[in-house]
């Protein structure tokens, strides 16, 4: 059918000009002219006239300002409360406009929608994904936890849980526990896709649970063989094992496991572990529905993880590998050249570390309890140490920081009144408590109880030097015998004549006549019996004319020394 482009062009103009919500009437009023029902029409316009006449502005709109105004609108519209629904686009408007965007109320609601469309700003448009792969085995492990859809906990049978079936959540009967759920855990090996999972019940996801299903899931156990081992790579979300610094110290200094977690609301970067939970909610959860008297049937926890073990390890886990599709999930896995176990006990190893510093008693505050290191600590008093607390088995160890060891502490209990305990004495204490021990000589034979050899004077081959030395004491004799310390240290004895004595004695003598008659005191030093003579002078006793004369050669000889005070002398003439 023939139609005036002339006319059809006047209806097209009429109907652009026609405020929002008319346009309907103005095609009810021209169409019939034309005789061509709206959808000929609306397809001859954009064939013959396009969007030419309404796209006028520079980013091809009417009214380019728009966009600022509905980004503003769509920003507070999918913006709420964690929880909490998205507004509607009619009050997101009024909102946009009460916070200082009064245009957003002069778009009308389909167009600000279009717009949108348009540009984006809308949750079922998504970016684009990138699709990654573990080489082998055992390199990337995917963790992630879930509510159970269907399976609630109903009421306390002692210290276990009933559960039952349920399409929708309820109130269990146990008003205490109104807050118990369950949840399953659940691991994904990123190159095979075997899967192994494990409900828990708790009031809500934690780390203690996490860790408890990771120690299950990569130890060697039937409920979910042939898989085992630790991984190189785990990959979470950023969830309470995330957070937990203990898990995260235990997986670098002790597993050898790299944690990795991505951005929060991104559930597709674990998307392999993710993919199976309505899997799992439709495939077993949902077919025991299929069962008579699932009403009235109660499940135990351990029950329902035995049903679960089964499903996975003889139906999930035998489907065909996604890309290997001549081997299943669980065959893909068995090409792993290596699997590195890990012992149960080291799991206790998962510790919360603080730090404090223990008293002389080894006590210490902790989480609001005290607590005393074990007696095997040797001297604990000041020091400031690291406290590790097991959170697997709430065991608390103290770090000695002078080795590294560690020791058990328990809660502190006073020891009773009137008991006294001994403590081991401190190095310094047992040094101090040691006798008095000479060293050995050369030969063997001790020193203790020797008297110390005196000080006497050396002179050089001049003369003109005088040197400090320590020589053995000297007996003379017609034939005596000399005992002095040699260069070596070895001590020798000689027998000497008193003209060879008197020649090779290492003592600075005085002038003949100061010679002492047999009898008289001897002196280590010529500095010592001089100071005895000026004392002997002082207290007005008369000395003998050997020692006057001893004292006028003392004094030319030394003139300079006894000038200057006892702490200015020079060294070679100080008392050691």
């Amino acid at each position: 059918m023939d139609i005036d482009l002339r006319v059809l062009g006047e209806v097209v103009g009429e109907w652009e000009r026609a405020p929002w919500g008319k346009r309907g009437l103005v095609l009810a009023k021209r169409l019939p002219l034309l005789g061509i029902s709206q959808g000929t029409f609306h397809r001859k316009r954009m064939k013959e006239f396009g969007d030419a006449k309404r796209r006028a502005g520079p980013t091809g709109r009417k009214k380019p300002e728009y966009e600022a105004a509905v980004q503003q609108i769509m920003k507070l519209k999918y913006s709420p409360l964690k929880g909490v629904r998205s507004l509607t686009t009619e009050d997101a408007m009024i909102m946009a406009a009460e916070q200082g965007c009064p245009e957003a109320l002069d778009i009308p609601e389909g167009t600000v929608n279009r717009i949108a469309r348009e540009l984006g700003y809308h949750p079922r448009v998504q970016r684009r994904e990138s699709r990654f792969e573990a080489a082998r085995p055992n390199e990337w492990h995917q963790l992630d936890a879930s509510r159970s859809e269907y399976f609630q906990c109903h009421h306390r049978i002692g210290e276990e849980w009933a559960l039952k079936l349920s399409p929708a959540p309820f109130k269990n009967r146990d008003v205490r526990d109104s807050r118990e759920r369950l949840w399953i855990y659940g691991l994904a090996d990123d190159f095979s896709g075997l899967r192994v999972a494990r409900y828990y019940i708790a009031k809500g996801e934690n780390a203690l649970d996490a860790m408890d299903f990771l120690q299950w899931a990569w130890s060697k156990h039937e409920d979910h063989a042939p898989f085992r081992g630790l991984p190189d790579h785990l990959y979470l979300d950023k969830g309470p094992l995330d957070k937990t610094k203990a898990f995260q110290d235990f997986c670098r200094e002790v597993a050898g496991v790299e944690i990795h977690s991505h951005e929060a609301g991104r559930p597709q970067a674990t998307g392999k572990v993710e993919t199976g939970w309505k899997d799992l909610w439709r495939r077993f959860e949902a077919r025991f529905f299929r069962q008579a008297g699932w009403q009235s049937r109660q499940f135990s926890l351990a029950e329902l993880n035995q049903e679960l073990a089964w499903y996975l390890r003889d139906h999930h886990n035998q489907r065909d590998h996604r890309r290997l599709k001549k081997m299943s999930k669980a065959e893909a896995w068995l090409t792993i050249q290596g699997v590195v176990d890990i012992e149960p006990e080291v799991w206790r190893h998962v510790f919360h570390r603080e730090k404090r510093t223990l008293d002389a008693a080894g006590c210490f505050d902790f989480r609001g309890q005290p607590y005393q290191v074990a007696k095997e600590m040797p001297y604990p008093g000041g020091l400031r140490c690291e406290i590790y607390l097991g959170l697997r088995d709430g065991a608390v160890l103290v770090a000695d920081p002078r080795d590294g060891r560690k020791f058990e502490a328990a809660l502190f209990a006073p020891a009773p009144a009137g008991e006294f305990r001994s403590g081991e004495r401190t190095p310094l204490e047992r040094l101090l408590a040691e006798p008095d021990r000479a060293p050995e000589t050369g030969d063997g034979e001790s020193q203790a109880g020797k008297p110390v050899p005196p000080l006497t004077f050396r002179p050089d081959a001049e003369g003109k030097v005088v040197h400090l030395v320590r020589v053995e004491k000297t007996v003379i004799s017609d034939q005596s015998s000399v005992i002095s310390d040699t260069e070596n240290g070895k001590r020798k004895t000689e027998n000497l004549s008193l003209a060879e004595l008197a020649r090779g004695i290492e003592v600075v003598q005085p002038p003949a006549a100061s010679s002492q008659p047999p009898g008289e005191r001897l002196f280590a030093t010529p500095l010592e019996r001089y100071e005895h003579l000026v004392g002997r002078q002082a207290r007005g006793e008369v000395v003998g004319e050997a020692d006057r004369e001893f004292l006028a050669w003392f004094k030319s000889e030394y003139r300079e020394f006894l000038n200057l005070s006892p702490a200015a002398a020079p060294p070679a003439l100080r008392i050691i």
